[in-house]
């Protein structure tokens, strides 16, 4: 984050996208004492906002990182396939606006999960239940939105577009070898962090 924002210059669209997605994993990173702490005691002992807020957390990264892959694969696309517009898709605006739309649906698809996330005593403990370990009744239909909107139609834009990208590069559309082999590598990593 401190190397995005201090050292990069000039901020493409793509630097923007990965500060985002190291924030994102920042966000998760602070929730993970709390888990930790709780996994290991089998004791929630800091109430039920907090348990709601961490819960929260951990989902807000989950699928901000799913999307902000999502983003970073597209733009690689149009960088790729379509080069004329890449000067476009490398500007500081789409990054910002992208990420920006991003989080909103983030926060738009995960705000019901504060009603899902409850506190709950078993045998004189406190747990802090996640959304899915909810009644099933109670989150079917929101799980399968959340993991056909959050996941299953991200993983669709990622191969295809990495499908697209690996066959354009088969047919040597970036001029320069060095830039066929990073642009190559890239649409591989994207592909394999994001179905890991």
């Amino acid at each position: 984050i401190v190397i995005y924002v201090v050292k990069i210059r000039p901020l493409t669209s793509s630097c923007i996208i990965m500060l985002n997605l190291a924030m994102a994993d920042l966000l998760y990173i602070l929730s993970l004492p709390f888990l930790v702490h709780f996994y290991i005691t089998e004791d929630w002992v800091l109430g039920e906002f907090m348990c709601r807020l961490v819960r929260f957390c951990f989902h807000f990264n989950l699928y901000g990182s799913i999307l902000l892959l999502t983003c970073l694969s597209a733009f690689r696309y149009v960088a790729v396939v379509h080069p004329l517009r890449a000067a476009q898709v490398k500007t500081q605006s789409w990054g910002i606006v992208s990420c920006l739309v991003i989080w909103l649906l983030c926060l738009i698809g995960i705000v019901p999960m504060f009603s899902l996330i409850a506190t709950e005593r078993r045998d004189s403990k406190t747990v802090c239940i996640d959304f899915a370990s909810n009644k099933i009744c109670q989150v079917w239909l929101y799980n399968w939105i959340l993991s056909a909107f959050g996941f299953l139609v991200p993983l669709f834009v990622v191969c295809l577009s990495s499908t697209c990208v690996a066959r354009a590069l088969s047919k040597g559309l970036l001029p320069h070898r060095p830039a066929q082999v990073h642009a190559r590598r890239l649409t591989v990593l994207i592909l394999l962090v994001f179905v890991v």
